[in-house]
């Protein structure tokens, strides 16, 4: 049976200034294959199923490529129809110079995007073994896994913290707020925790030091009575297994 499918529309902003962005490049692929995509209105607009594996893809020169995971509810509202991509931009490359030779003692200290203070670095001292800490910015849009571009400085901390303590280990587990179908819900929960997982293990973290898991919206932190608070529900978090 074919499955009955929506027309989802997106609309590309600029993660900064939230003006819409032309994007020279915009696809979604359904297992590998480029589905057809109608561009009217300032937004991209394809037919998606419910329950579906999607990837979806967009680039415009000047910035950071988008590609990501997305799955769908069963749409029972107009903005359930509605998703946004935000675009943040590419940092400048830097240009060629002259530089004079100096010693090795007068060669400041560089760092790396992933190196940089941050004041999520200090909670470690202070946990034990069992202990829970909530991604505080990896929120996720309703039945969606798509990571959003700012929860990336606190997962640059979490790969910093994990690089500079080799024996930690910790479980990083999904969960959803209560909206739709729970075995949905167990699917993102997943989901939301493994693409936090492979962003870890791509920024060099062993695999060995990472699990995941998923709850569903069997363990929320506030209650599913206002968007807000279902916001914090549909959440990532951390426990410690090892130090």
């Amino acid at each position: 049976m074919v499955p009955l499918r929506y027309e989802i529309s997106f609309k590309v902003l600029d993660a900064a200034t939230m003006e819409k962005v032309q994007p020279s490049e915009f696809k979604i692929t359904e297992k590998g294959k480029s589905l057809n995509v109608r561009q009217a209105g300032g937004m991209w607009h394809v037919l998606l199923a419910p329950d579906t594996n999607y990837e979806v893809i967009a680039g415009k020169d000047g910035y950071e490529r988008f590609d990501r995971a997305l799955v769908i509810e069963k749409p029972v509202s107009p903005k359930d129809v509605q998703k946004t991509i935000l675009l943040g931009k590419a940092p400048p490359r830097p240009k060629p110079s002259a530089v004079a030779p100096v010693s090795a003692k007068s060669v400041p200290k560089t760092t790396s995007a992933l190196e940089e203070t941050s004041p999520a670095d200090s909670l470690l001292p202070g946990l034990n073994v069992g202990d829970k800490v909530v991604l505080r910015t990896v929120f996720f849009d309703q039945s969606s896994y798509i990571i959003r571009p700012e929860l990336l400085p606190e997962l640059n901390a979490l790969v910093r913290t994990l690089r500079t303590n080799s024996t930690l280990r910790i479980q990083l587990e999904g969960h959803t707020d209560n909206t739709g179908d729970p075995r949905l819900n167990q699917y993102l929960s997943e989901h939301r925790a493994k693409v936090l997982h492979s962003y870890l293990i791509n920024h060099g973290v062993e695999e060995n030091r990472v699990s995941w898991k998923g709850f569903g919206g069997s363990q929320p932190i506030a209650p599913n009575d206002t968007e807000e608070n279902k916001a914090k529900n549909r959440r990532v978090e951390y426990k410690i297994l090892k130090k």
